[in-house]
């Protein structure tokens, strides 16, 4: 039988970083799924250990029968990772932006794997998004579907964990969850 990690050496990563455009794609013929990522620029640093700043930019594809979305949605990651070597299997996501096209989130999530993998906090929010850029990213043939649709209506939406969460347990997490439509122009 193993032990757990309790600790790590100690590791000091000041920077990382990819500059150049990296393709990153899974493909399974036999379900039709074709997904993708490239990544643009990508920096982890570390200069305030054991708090870290990553930095993604790329654009993501995914072909899933039906098409729904289009291919090359631009996304970004921006935030701040709290881990530290002599806790390993405990992090902290602070701040974290998330950006997929015109939908723009925020995530602060506390994550510990010590015993049973648990989110002991999270805070989700997507801020306000209108309907119709969603439709803009769509694949065509869903477009033509939804042309019908004239609409200035916005959407945020947010979800916050009541009490941790046990991720192998058979129970949906506790959370409360808001979802607010806002009358546009």
């Amino acid at each position: 039988k193993s032990e757990p990690i309790n600790s790590l050496p100690e590791i000091t990563l000041d920077r990382f970083a990819i500059v150049e455009a990296l393709p990153i794609r899974y493909r399974a013929i036999a379900d039709s799924i074709d997904a993708g990522i490239i990544i643009k620029s990508t920096q982890f640093e570390g200069n305030n250990a054991p708090q870290y700043t990553l930095s993604f930019i790329g654009n993501a594809s995914a072909l899933l029968p039906p098409s729904i979305i289009e291919p090359d949605v631009p996304m970004g990651i921006n935030g701040v990772i709290n881990w530290d070597p002599s806790n390993p299997l405990c992090i902290d996501l602070n701040d974290f932006e998330i950006n997929v096209a015109e939908l723009n989130s925020t995530l602060c999530a506390s994550f510990d794997m010590t015993r049973q993998p648990t989110v002991n906090a999270l805070d989700f929010k997507i801020n306000r998004l209108a309907i119709a850029d969603v439709i803009t990213h769509l694949s065509e043939e869903f477009q033509k579907q939804l042309k019908i649709i004239n609409t200035d209506l916005t959407v945020s939406v947010g979800a916050v964990l009541t009490k941790p969460y046990v991720l192998t347990d058979s129970l949906l997490p506790s959370l409360d969850a808001t979802l607010n439509l806002h009358k546009g122009n």
